[in-house]
């Protein structure tokens, strides 16, 4: 009976021993991070800080750099919001579809080589944000690469698959990286209704089952070298999506009267196409000559059919927007001494007018 004891005292007192032993060791380990390298007022982060996180992408490294946040800027007409308060290598990601979150996650964690940020005053690109997050990749032409698969389960049983992969490495002295992505979300809604009037008497039943599913795939490229005696960047993005789903309402009224059923099915698809361009050029004694250029089109089509008995409503909508987008500007040191901007856009045209969908919703 005593040796139960002894034994239980035993193992106590050689877990205390190898606690204090874990406990020396841990004192003795280095730093979970390096020492953040200063560069005047604003702190670098090196490759090294982020090491402990194990990044695979530069949005990775950007969402751990303390006291940053990123933003996504804007969609509005032109381009000078959609790269937020990020660049990368000193300059401004001339994108507008995807934004800058799509152009970093296409950048390995392997290709940074640190992490600058910046006050908005501080360079010419980074005017009009207080805190600017400047990406500094490495120029060593090495290659790097990463892909994902994801399986999502639906409501309904269904498997929801997406993928992507991207491909980054120096190609005849250009800088380049590709990506490709796909994916398919499903929308399955079941559900029941039960309608009263005012006083709180039953009026109807309705059983509403909707099955929506909207792919998507997109192909996004980018290419950065020397040309004219200056640096030419360019970003390309491809993309296809759609909506489409079937909509069908039982109606049970109260009152005993026969049931009625009514069907919606609505059909969207979008194509778009995107390339920017950004040339940069040291003109001498601190001057520096910049042109940036974009232009995007997209091909969008909806359609609905809207069905119950005695009635049915047809709408039909197409639009065709085009977007032409430049910018020259003159800089000298930090200060932006000239800029020029011009824009166009055609009027979006399409058929059947929205008040046909309105019309047709009434009726209901």
């Amino acid at each position: 009976m005593m040796l139960f004891p002894a034994l239980m005292a035993g193992l106590a007192m050689t877990a205390g021993a190898m606690a204090n032993e874990q406990e020396g060791a841990q004192d003795n380990s280095p730093p979970a991070h390096p020492p953040i390298v200063p560069a005047g007022p604003d702190p670098v982060y090196p490759a090294d800080f982020y090491a402990p996180f194990q990044p695979q992408t530069a949005l990775d490294v950007l969402e751990r750099t303390p006291g940053f946040l990123l933003s996504e800027g804007n969609s509005l007409r032109g381009f000078g919001g959609a790269a937020g308060n990020v660049l990368i290598d000193g300059q401004r990601p001339t994108v507008k579809a995807g934004g800058i979150t799509e152009v970093l996650r296409r950048i390995g964690a392997a290709r940074v080589e640190r992490v600058v940020l910046l006050r908005g005053t501080d360079a010419a690109e980074a005017q009009g944000q207080t805190l600017v997050a400047n990406v500094i990749l490495r120029t060593d032409g090495g290659g790097s690469g990463n892909a994902s698969l994801k399986f999502s389960h639906t409501r309904d049983g269904r498997i929801a698959p997406s993928a992507q992969i991207s491909l980054a490495r120096k190609i005849a002295g250009w800088q380049s990286n590709v990506e490709l992505s796909v994916e398919q979300v499903r929308y399955p809604i079941d559900g029941i209704y039960h309608i009263s009037d005012g006083n709180g008497m039953p009026t109807e039943t309705r059983h509403e089952r909707i099955i929506g599913k909207a792919p998507e795939i997109g192909l996004a490229a980018s290419t950065s070298g020397a040309l004219a005696g200056g640096t030419l960047t360019l970003n390309l993005r491809l993309n296809r999506d759609g909506y489409e789903s079937n909509r069908v309402i039982m109606i049970t009224p109260a009152d005993g009267a026969a049931m009625i059923e009514r069907t919606i099915g609505y059909d969207e698809k979008g194509r778009s196409g995107e390339l920017g361009l950004d040339w940069t050029r040291a003109l001498g004694k601190d001057w520096s000559a910049k042109l940036v250029g974009l232009g995007r089109v997209e091909r969008l089509s909806t359609s609905e059919d809207y069905v119950e008995p005695g009635y049915r409503g047809v709408s039909a909508l197409a639009q065709k927007p085009l977007e032409l987008v430049g910018r020259t500007t003159l800089t000298r040191g930090a200060t932006m001494c000239s800029a020029r901007n011009w824009g166009w856009r055609s009027p979006i045209t399409g058929s059947a007018a929205p008040s046909t969908i309105r019309r047709i919703m009434a009726a209901a």
